[in-house]
Parts: C-alpha cells; sequence; structure tokens
C-alpha cells in the first residue's frame, strides 16, 4: 500500500513465554487468577542510569528519603502506580494508582 514504515521487519528479539498452570477448585480459581494476574502482566523491571557525579552527588542533588508504607494493602488491592509529583509548585505531592481486582459480583469476601 506504499504506507508502511518503508523498511524489513525482521526483529531478532526471541519471544520467551511463560505459561503457569493453577489447579484448584471453581471457587479458588478466579481469586488465583486475579491475585497473580499483576505480576504475570507487569513485572517488575529493574532500570540503572549513569551518575556524573557519583553517588554521593547523586543524593546531594535529589535528597532522597523513604517513608515505606505501615501496613499490607488489602489483598484485593493492586498498586499500579507510585510517584512523587510537583502539583501547584510543590514537591511533596504523592500519586497513588490502585487498581481493585475483582468486579462487583466477584469474591465478595475480599472486597
Amino acid at each position: 500500500d506504499g504506507q508502511g514504515v518503508n523498511e524489513v521487519l525482521n526483529e531478532t528479539v526471541a519471544i520467551a513465554p511463560v505459561f503457569r498452570l493453577f489447579l484448584d477448585s471453581p471457587a479458588n480459581s478466579s481469586l488465583l487468577r486475579h491475585r497473580h494476574a499483576p505480576m504475570l502482566e507487569y513485572p517488575s523491571a529493574l532500570s540503572f542510569a549513569a551518575a556524573p557525579k557519583g553517588a554521593a552527588g547523586w543524593v546531594a542533588d535529589y535528597a532522597p528519603s523513604l517513608s515505606a508504607q505501615a501496613q499490607d494493602l488489602p489483598r484485593a488491592i493492586h498498586l499500579l502506580d507510585w510517584q512523587l509529583v510537583n502539583a501547584e509548585g510543590k514537591n511533596n505531592a504523592t500519586f497513588l494508582r490502585l487498581q481493585h481486582l475483582f468486579e462487583i459480583h466477584e469474591e465478595t469476601s475480599m472486597a
């Protein structure tokens, strides 16, 4: 059609699928699927970058701190995103995105 990217699309990246098999009762299978889906679909990824001023320079520039959760989230809640944002000129705002893992009619004991 003449509207493509005008290059050959031969990807050399190998794809390695992951298969998981959960065997349980029908009542528990929904719970297992919902609890494991975020970890399977969105695995954690490590990222690295160069620090031109070294670790001490980076700490001096950005003043990192940690304030972890006091307790676990409920089992039906998945933490999608947790980041600091600059809202209205303030650097101390936190943006959280949470996901409820079940529909209204599913798993009422976990809601």
